[in-house]
């Protein structure tokens, strides 16, 4: 039962509706009647819940409909009234079946076709509504109203549109319908309502003058519909299908953003799996170095950089020396695969052309795959013994003229098989009375019995690295002419104080470990076979740094790696924020589109309103309707990328020399489609949640 008790509504200090009383029996078809401007159509609303009074109640099953909340007046438009509006309220861009759809989500099209067939509009079914007449429309409306199947129907004028007949047709319906729910019917046409009406209430400057009784019946077809939330993605989705220029347009420029973010993110793994594949190249060609010499350290202190003050050497300067418990504790780590020494001796080297040739081109081969892995074989062969060398060419094939006027080659460059002799100390030194002198003659050097080395092989490196010319000898090299020189003549009169050496400025003990006697090495090189018994390399080193002498080791690949990621890392950070900075532009877009498309659609917003669906109903279809832009320019960017994958890549190789920097990496690409449906979804709540405020009156008129 529906009761309306005092009633009062005011517009701007204007009284439209003046103290009403009125019953509403469960059951029956009422009339209101009265002039325009009477205050029908605004009681219609009070009723329907669309609009609040300024005082007074109206009463449904002893509810008071005047202090329901948003969530119960949602519920009631959904569940309890059905609207047929004058000026009809449908969807224009939808079809008739669409809009029926829209006041029940469950709707067979059984029955729809039944209702349409009663008001002779079923061939119309799959029309737009826009493109139906006044008439076509109306019987729309009433069709939409009538399969809600609602408690209470209200009519506003719901056959002014239409002709006789069909305006019998559907009184007729309506009327049959007012015996199992309440039917009431705002209307100025008195014969329609004496025909009809089982009661009729007569409105006249906002207060009534004239009712009529029916019999008393109670309410017994309450409804519990809810919206499913495939429905409200489809009228997301229509919406966004009807302006499809404006959509594509707005995906469009959002994608700007996100192709931007997916550009730089797979350059930049790209860039790191390069690097990281490099590292795991490059990890068995670049040693772990420790070297003999002083470190500069920064205390742990703090230190006020405000003021001038002094720096004390001793706390800042640490000496590294080697020694054999060092190198007995480094030749027990199993992960090292080869160690090279490198000595400060006398290392005189004298060529076939009786020339100097200077010693600092030596390097020690670790182990002979290091020569298979990493060098590619010119000309000659590889060494079958320690006293055979490989000269190594850089990447331009080309030989440091140092070297070849060592050997005087001038035009015709053919090296191989050319001799290079070590000389011993008892060769290099000629005794003068107490004096240790150099011998002047090459020659005469040359020819006495000496290490003779002999080029076996030209190289040159597989991967540019050194880019440099040296001559690879065996590692146990160095250790030959130790043990040789260490028993020398010289050796032992300097250790008997018969000799000495002029213009000399080192200590005894200094110039016995020069001629090899009692030497350490001067530097160790550490070479692993892959980056896992690397770290582990460096975690024994480290283990035993945690003693009192601590050795520091140098690990230049490693530095170098950490300089190009950081570099890598800074460039990509500030195109990130560049790219940032363009999906905030893109959101704010989304945003200004999104209060666009509900200032177009404010009429629409109160059709769904008055069918029941909810604030938060209103706000899930615009950001529905955010989401899929969102996930549009999504795809447009994924296209995008896919389509310049491959040219992108052969740009890079004429640089890097690398076809595969630019890689789709899945996992950076869905966290990134997510983060821009996430942006796209926060730049529209504001505007979305402000379409949900609106009043249904507003809104409708």
């Amino acid at each position: 039962m529906l009761k309306i008790q005092n009633i009062n509504k005011s517009y701007k200090n204007n009284l439209v509706l003046k103290n009403i009383n009125l019953d509403f029996k469960t059951t029956g078809m009422y009339f209101i009647l009265g002039p325009s401007g009477s205050g029908k159509s605004t009681l219609l609303n009070l009723i329907g819940g669309l609009d609040k009074p300024t005082n007074g109640h109206i009463q449904i099953d002893n509810e008071d409909l005047t202090n329901y909340k948003n969530k119960e007046l949602d519920k009631y438009h959904l569940n309890t009234i059905s609207f047929i509006f004058q000026d009809y309220n449908l969807i224009s861009y939808m079809t008739v079946q669409d809009n029926i759809k829209l006041s029940h989500n469950k709707l067979d099209d059984t029955k729809i076709k039944e209702v349409l067939i009663k008001l002779n509009i079923y061939e119309k079914k799959n029309e737009l509504v826009k493109n139906l007449s006044g008439g076509e429309q109306q019987r729309v409306a009433i069709a939409r109203a009538i399969l809600k199947n609602s408690d209470i129907i209200l009519c506003d004028e719901p056959t002014g549109a239409l002709d006789r007949d069909n305006g019998k047709r559907v009184m007729d319906i309506l009327k049959e319908l007012s015996k199992n729910r309440l039917v009431i019917i705002v209307s100025h046409d008195i014969n329609l309502a004496n025909t009809y009406a089982d009661k009729i209430i007569n409105i006249l400057d906002g207060e009534t003058i004239y009712q009529k009784e029916i019999d008393n019946q109670v309410f017994n077809n309450r409804n519990n519909k809810k919206i499913k939330k495939n429905y409200l993605f489809k009228l997301a989705l229509k919406n966004l299908l009807l302006n499809k220029k404006r959509t594509i347009l707005t995906s469009l420029a959002s994608s700007i953003g996100i192709t931007c973010l997916l550009l730089v993110s797979f350059l930049s793994i790209g860039f790191n799996k390069e690097i990281n594949e490099l590292e795991k190249d490059i990890v068995k060609l670049f040693p772990i170095t420790i070297n003999n010499k002083v470190y500069e350290e920064v205390p742990n202190e703090s230190i006020n950089k405000d003021e001038i003050s002094i720096k004390e050497e001793d706390k800042y300067l640490y000496q590294n020396i080697i020694t054999k418990d060092y190198i007995n504790y480094i030749n027990k780590i199993k992960e090292i695969k080869s160690i090279t020494y490198n000595y400060d001796i006398l290392l005189p080297l004298i060529t076939d052309s009786y020339n100097y040739l200077n010693s600092s081109y030596l390097k020690a081969i670790p182990n002979k795959d290091y020569i298979k892995e990493n060098y590619d074989l010119l000309s000659g062969r590889i060494p079958s013994n320690s006293h055979e060398l490989l000269l190594v060419v850089d990447q331009n094939n080309q030989i440091s003229s140092n070297i070849t006027n060592s050997f005087n080659i001038k035009n015709n460059i053919n090296i191989l098989n050319r001799k290079i002799k070590i000389i011993l100390n008892d060769n290099y030194y000629q005794k003068n009375n107490n004096y240790l002198i150099e011998d002047s003659d090459l020659k005469n050097m040359y020819e006495k019995d000496n290490i003779e080395l002999t080029i076996v092989g030209i190289i040159k490196e597989k991967e540019e690295t050194y880019n440099t010319n040296f001559l690879l000898i065996d590692k146990d090299l160095y250790q030959e002419i130790i043990n040789i020189n260490k028993e020398s003549s010289v050796v032992k009169s300097i250790l008997e104080d018969k000799v000495i050496i002029p213009n000399n400025n080192l200590s005894k003990e200094e110039l016995l470990s020069f001629l090899g006697y009692n030497t350490l090495p001067n530097q160790i090189n550490i070479y692993v076979d892959n980056l896992k018994n690397k770290d582990l390399v460096l975690d024994s080193l480290d283990e035993y740094n945690k003693k009192e002498n601590k050795i520091i080791y140098d690990d230049s690949m490693q530095e170098t790696i950490s300089i190009v990621k950081d570099f890598t890392n800074i460039v990509t950070i500030i195109l990130l924020l560049f790219s940032l900075i363009s999906l905030v532009v893109s959101s704010l877009m989304i945003s200004i589109l999104t209060n666009t498309r509900i200032l177009e659609r404010v009429k629409e917003i109160g059709i769904l309103r008055s069918l029941g669906l909810s604030k938060k109903n209103i706000n899930s279809i615009f950001n529905k309707e955010n989401i899929i832009i969102s996930l549009l320019s999504s795809i447009i960017s994924i296209i995008f990328i896919i389509i310049i994958k491959n040219p992108l890549n052969n740009i890079l190789y004429n640089y890097l020399e690398s076809n595969t920097i630019f890689r789709i990496d899945l996992k950076s690409l869905i966290i990134i489609v997510l983060f821009n449906i996430f942006i796209t979804l926060i730049s529209g709540i504001i505007p979305a949640s402000k379409a949900g405020k609106k009043q249904i009156v507003e809104c409708l008129r």
